[in-house]
């Protein structure tokens, strides 16, 4: 008779450590800010401005990044995907993509929020979030930079 054998991986599937390190936060608050973002421009919309389409494409776009990274880091997947390619540099180019365009989204937000009809608050909040949004992709961008310079990701 054969014996059946157990597959054993070296920890658990989940890492519920990760959200609890500075970088998984730090992920985590993208992923936050981006969906609040998103939830603040769709409440005074009622004319079609294109500055308030390029926020929803840019939080969209970080909605889907913090998510992918989150799912990657939290299933311990990164070990993987490391193989195959530089994660470090590949995160690092991402992330400072990301905080020019949440920088770039959040001033043109604000002035939108300032037109003839007098400002609008959900708009001038998607902004501040915006900024929010930038500021934790610059530190997630520097703990990309630190892994990428040193070889190893300290946490």
């Amino acid at each position: 008779m054969a014996e059946t054998g157990t597959y054993q991986t070296e920890g658990p599937f989940f890492d519920t450590e990760f959200a609890t390190t500075k970088y998984g936060l730090a992920r985590i608050s993208q992923f936050a800010i981006a969906l609040l973002s998103l939830i603040l421009v769709e409440i005074p919309r009622c004319q079609w401005y294109r500055s308030v389409s390029f926020f929803v494409f840019i939080a969209s776009a970080s909605l889907v990044f913090s998510i992918v990274v989150l799912i990657l880091f939290c299933t311990r997947f990164q070990e993987q995907v490391a193989k195959y390619i530089n994660l470090p540099l590949t995160l690092l180019v991402n992330e400072s993509i990301a905080v020019v365009l949440w920088t770039i989204a959040s001033i043109l937000i604000v002035f939108v929020s300032c037109d003839g009809a007098g400002p609008k608050v959900a708009y001038i909040i998607a902004g501040l979030l915006g900024f929010l949004g930038a500021v934790a992709f610059a530190y997630s961008a520097q703990i990309s930079y630190n892994w990428f310079k040193n070889g190893s990701l300290t946490l």
